[in-house]
């Protein structure tokens, strides 16, 4: 069964969201904006309000919620260079202590990627039969954060961070893989709001947050997912063999998504792991190994029945990310990171016959830019 059949099928008798197209513009006008009026260098002190300092960000906080592709290169844009720390308090020409210094608790991203195929949870939504040359699959990610501690003049990371994340997919193809409703290449858009928190004494980033997925062909059979997630820093444990080393080594997650109205009312399980190589200060190569559990997702969500709980997918992953941001002159005027990333992944969907087809093996890839303030 194609995706387009899916979305037929799962259309008759279902509410209409509001329009997802005007939504979906504002929210990327917004983002957009937001980004252009935080990348401007401040030329005065910031406007006191009360006990904290409105100010813009710095500092680029990758969000563990991830929205879309499969690929870790569409949801994890790489992280700005550190903001440079500032004492605790400021001099004044004079050498005399000066007001209080001030931090930036407000970060943004944006990442265009383009992929060979979208490929999520061991299936292919951007592949018809006899596609032969691959259509090409647009992706944009946006996202906003703000550090609750910063924004009230505390120590970063005290009180966690919110993060608002938006993702775009557009594919080619759209009129033949969706023959009677895919008149908008615009496939899915998606939006996010999360909550992290870092528990230090565990070496452990906490992430709870809410997924909205809409289909611009498809309005009836917009859904929702509940998300939580664990990201450990392993470095402690490695400490024997790399002494001083403060980057985890294998960096362990877990992440689980649980739908609430539409699809299935399953739930997708995942965790992996992933090790960046330094090859250059600017060069990193990044080696990853994702694993999936389908918890009664896949055959619901295409009338194939109740479904069942187990492994449905392996995905191995390899990227190269080069840091353009000293090139671009970014560093210099302190606007930024600028990071191009190529990457190839290959999804083992694992045999298993549970699946009746629905699921497939897939080897794809892409390649994005990101800039994140």
């Amino acid at each position: 069964m194609q995706v387009g059949d899916f979305m037929i099928r799962r259309s008759a008798g279902l509410r209409r969201p509001p329009s997802t197209g005007r939504l979906a513009a504002t929210t990327l006008v917004a983002t957009t904006l937001a980004c252009v009026v935080a990348s401007a260098p401040a030329t005065a002190e910031p406007a006191r309000f009360g006990s904290w300092y409105s100010v813009v960000a710095t500092q680029m906080s990758a969000p563990a919620l991830t929205l879309g592709q499969d690929g870790a290169a569409a949801s994890k844009p790489a992280p700005a260079d550190e903001a440079p720390k500032l004492p605790p308090e400021a001099a004044d020409e004079d050498g005399d202590s000066g007001k209080p210094a001030w931090a930036n608790p407000f970060s943004c991203s944006i990442t265009y990627s383009l992929y060979s195929d979208y490929v999520s949870r061991a299936m292919n939504l951007s592949e018809y039969p006899g596609e032969g040359r691959e259509d090409p699959n647009h992706q944009l990610t946006t996202s906003l954060g703000v550090d609750l501690a910063v924004l009230f003049g505390r120590e970063e990371g005290e009180f966690g961070s919110f993060t608002f994340d938006t993702f775009f997919e557009w594919y080619a193809g759209q009129d033949r893989l969706d023959l009677l409703y895919g008149a908008h290449n615009l496939q899915e858009i998606d939006y996010g709001l999360s909550y992290s928190y870092e528990f230090k004494p565990l070496y452990t980033t906490a992430t709870i947050g809410y997924l909205f997925y809409a289909f611009p062909n498809h309005r009836e059979i917009a859904t929702q997912e509940w998300t939580a997630s664990l990201e450990h820093n392993d470095a402690w444990m490695w400490e024997w063999l790399f002494p001083g080393n403060e980057d985890g080594v294998l960096n362990p997650y877990v992440t689980i998504w649980q739908d609430t109205e539409l699809i299935s009312r399953g739930a997708w399980w995942q965790f992996g792991f992933s090790h960046d190589f330094e090859l250059t200060e600017e060069v990193i190569l990044t080696p990853s190994l994702d694993f999936g559990i389908d918890n009664h997702w896949i055959h619901p969500t295409f009338d194939a029945g109740i479904g069942t709980i187990g492994f449905a997918s392996a995905q191995y992953g390899l990227t190269l990310s080069y840091d353009l941001s000293e090139l671009a002159g970014l560093k210099k005027w302190g606007f930024g990171s600028l990071v191009w990333s190529g990457f190839v992944y290959y999804s083992d969907a694992l045999g298993n016959p549970r699946d009746d087809d629905l699921t497939a093996d897939w080897f794809y890839g892409g390649t994005s830019i990101g800039w994140s303030f």
